[in-house]
Formats: structure tokens, C-alpha cells, sequence
């Protein structure tokens, strides 16, 4: 075997296995103890996912990631720390559509209390609702790049709450054009933050087996 990669089992501490294979991932064999679990001659079978029974470490599931070009391991849903698509690093990714979106929030909480200006009750009643909602956002983006789903449900729900009251706003006023381009943009969002919670669920799932495997946590902040 020209390549060998050490996978560290999430839940059997200081436990790993050893996938070697030739130039161009040809013949790929799995170790675990010195023991051939499995040889994979044909490598296209790990792009849409290979699964294998094992007595010991039960089910093995291998992919190729996308980029970079790597193969992933999930012991019984659980991903190695070194996956590329491992939950962490997922969740990492959604960082910057709260930064856009608390920077948007905080242009539009100026904007609304440049117009309300000249009027202190507004001014004011403006300035209590926005600063908690913009904070939020603030505080959703810094700490889900620290990978904390705590903060993700903190920006969601603010989010989904806003989304409601400014459709409901719009609605009210009857302004059709300014509401279509309201709608369409917050709901993009939205759309965005819904298919963020099968992995954000994923991660709390995956909390209690990163600092078991003995594994350097260092490759999460890659």
C-alpha cells in the first residue's frame, strides 16, 4: 500500500482504523488490530457511499468527500474527527450567512432610527425592539463559527420571529411591491436556516465523542 491514514473510533478511546490503498485509491483494504476487515477494489463504489458489517465495530460506513478528495469514515453515524464533512466543520460553513445577516439587520436598525430620528417615542420604541434582535444576530454569528448549536437556535428563533412580524407588518400596509421583495429575501434566508438543522442537530449528536477519541481536535479549526 503506497498511502495509510489512521481513523480514530469516536466511541473506543485511543481505538483506530487504519485504511491503506495504492495510487489513485485502487485497492483499499480497512485494518482494525492488525485484521483485515474489508478490501474495496473498486473505489467507485465510495462515492455514493459503502457500508460494511463489522463484528467488532459494528457498522463502517465509507465515502469520498467532495473537496478535498478524501475518504470520509462514520462508525455507526458517528464521523472520525478528520472527516472532511464531519459535522463541526459543517456547521462552521453557516458562520457567514449570520454575519450577512446581522449586518443587514444592523444597516436596517440604523436606517429605521435615522427616519425616527425627530421623534423620541418612536426613536426610542425602535431602539428597545431592534438592540436585542440585532445583538442576537451578533452573538449567532461570532459563536457558531465555535461551533455552538445553542447559538444557532438563539438566530434561528430570533430570525423566525422577525421573519413573522415583518410579514405580518407588510401585510397590513398592503404594500405588494415592497412585501414580494421582503418576502422573497427573508425567505431565502430561512430556507437557508432550515436546512441548517439536520446537521446543527448532528453536531450536538457528535459533542460528547470529540474529546474521547484522542484524536487532534486541531484538524475541526481547519
Amino acid at each position: 500500500m503506497e498511502y495509510q491514514k489512521k481513523y480514530a473510533i469516536p466511541k473506543l478511546q485511543n481505538e483506530f482504523l487504519l485504511i491503506g490503498w495504492d495510487r489513485g485509491y485502487k485497492n483499499i483494504q480497512l485494518f482494525y488490530k492488525d485484521r483485515l476487515i474489508e478490501t474495496i477494489q473498486n473505489a467507485s463504489q465510495l462515492k455514493k457511499g459503502l457500508r460494511i458489517q463489522d463484528q467488532e465495530l459494528h457498522t463502517i460506513d465509507l465515502k469520498f468527500s467532495e473537496s478535498p478528495m478524501a475518504i470520509d469514515v462514520i462508525f455507526d453515524g458517528i464521523h472520525c474527527a478528520s472527516n472532511v464533512s464531519h459535522p463541526f466543520k459543517e456547521m462552521k460553513k453557516f458562520s457567514p450567512i449570520f454575519w450577512m445577516i446581522a449586518i443587514f439587520g444592523l444597516l436596517a436598525s440604523a436606517f429605521e432610527l435615522a427616519v425616527n430620528l425627530d421623534y423620541p417615542l418612536a426613536f426610542k420604541i425602535v431602539l428597545i425592539i431592534d438592540t436585542p434582535i440585532v445583538l442576537a444576530y451578533f452573538i449567532s454569528a461570532i459563536f457558531i463559527s465555535k461551533v455552538k448549536p445553542w447559538a444557532f437556535w438563539l438566530g434561528f428563533t430570533t430570525y423566525a420571529i422577525v421573519f413573522l412580524i415583518s410579514i405580518l407588518g407588510f401585510v397590513l400596509t398592503l404594500n405588494s411591491f415592497l412585501f414580494g421583495i421582503n418576502f422573497i429575501i427573508r425567505l431565502t434566508f430561512l430556507i437557508f436556516m432550515i436546512r441548517m438543522i439536520k446537521t446543527v442537530l448532528n453536531v450536538s449528536k457528535h459533542k460528547k465523542y470529540i474529546n474521547y477519541t484522542g484524536e487532534d481536535l486541531n484538524l475541526l479549526d481547519n
